[in-house]
């Protein structure tokens, strides 16, 4: 760093400190050095001490960040006359950037949380039985039993929950009609998930990767379960458990509450997504034109031939 950059650094601290009540000559020293590497002056400027450069570093960002006229309590950036003052004025800024509580209210319609349970066909291979569709406060928006679409090897009861009777039942669907059950709910949704992949394998439609929330990828969840000692512990039973202290799957899986649970367990983790994923929420709010059809002509289309 070279002499001039730390005479700079000293010369705001100065200024910093002489300032007047109006805080005039502080803005003119910021504008001064604004192109210059000020972290660096923070970490290598041998002249200030650790803590009045630690307050540099906030009243700098906060002045940086500002719009130059207005802060969050509408304080006109001149009537700051010390850093006590920049630095409470920051944090209730960023305390109000946080507020996912609020954020939670106006973006939870654009959720829901699918979850289906299967069969094994003669094939050896899954095949969908039963799908259900919950809201972002567990409301079930559907649950339908879907007729077989090959002869049933075995029903899975323990873990699926399903009887002959359910699937060939007078009320139960076809395949085609109950994906189009499905499409009519989820179009333009994000979908809420546990091992999402395999429910949109069964129901044999692309969801846009956008639009995929799957649990057991979320970060604060695999962070819960290490805490609990339960590393690599992903299984929806398990998480709901331990995080939720609810038990689910008791006798066998039932796929409103599996949807459920997940949605809960989202909801939970919801600030971090939120910080992670701000542009998708600040787009989609700010777009609603994204749900026009227009954008979605083709997209996840059953196909009547389906057999």
């Amino acid at each position: 760093m070279s002499k001039f950059t730390l005479n700079i650094g000293k010369h705001i601290w100065k200024n910093m400190k002489q300032t007047d009540s109006k805080g005039s000559a502080f803005v003119q020293s910021f504008v001064r050095i604004n192109r210059y590497d000020i972290m660096s002056i923070r970490q290598k400027s041998r002249c200030i001490s650790k803590d009045k450069t630690l307050q540099t570093k906030s009243a700098l960002n906060f002045f940086r960040n500002s719009t130059a006229t207005k802060t969050s309590d509408d304080t006109n950036i001149s009537s700051f006359a010390n850093f006590s003052q920049a630095k409470t004025c920051l944090k209730k800024e960023d305390t109000s950037k946080l507020n996912y509580d609020e954020i939670w209210e106006k973006f939870k319609s654009h959720f829901v949380a699918l979850d289906c349970e299967m069969v094994e066909n003669v094939y050896g291979m899954n095949q969908l039985a039963r799908c259900s569709v919950v809201d972002s406060e567990g409301d079930v928006l559907l649950d339908v039993y879907v007729q077989p679409q090959h002869a049933v090897a075995d029903y899975r009861h323990k873990y699926s929950g399903i009887k002959p009777e359910h699937i060939y039942s007078p009320t139960a669907l076809h395949l085609s009609s109950a994906k189009k059950e499905v499409l009519s709910i989820v179009k333009g949704k994000i979908v809420v998930g546990h091992s999402i992949a395999n429910d949109f394998k069964v129901l044999n439609f692309y969801q846009p990767q956008a639009l995929v929330v799957d649990i057991q990828q979320l970060k604060e969840l695999k962070l819960l379960m290490t805490r609990a000692g339960l590393r690599n512990k992903s299984n929806l039973k398990i998480m709901s458990k331990v995080i939720l202290k609810r038990n689910i799957q008791v006798g066998c899986h039932c796929s409103v509450e599996d949807a459920s649970a997940t949605m809960q367990l989202f909801k939970r983790c919801f600030p971090s997504w939120a910080e992670t994923y701000k542009h998708i929420i600040k787009a989609r709010l700010e777009n609603s034109s994204y749900f026009d059809d227009k954008y979605w002509k083709g997209v996840n289309e059953p196909d009547d031939n389906t057999t």
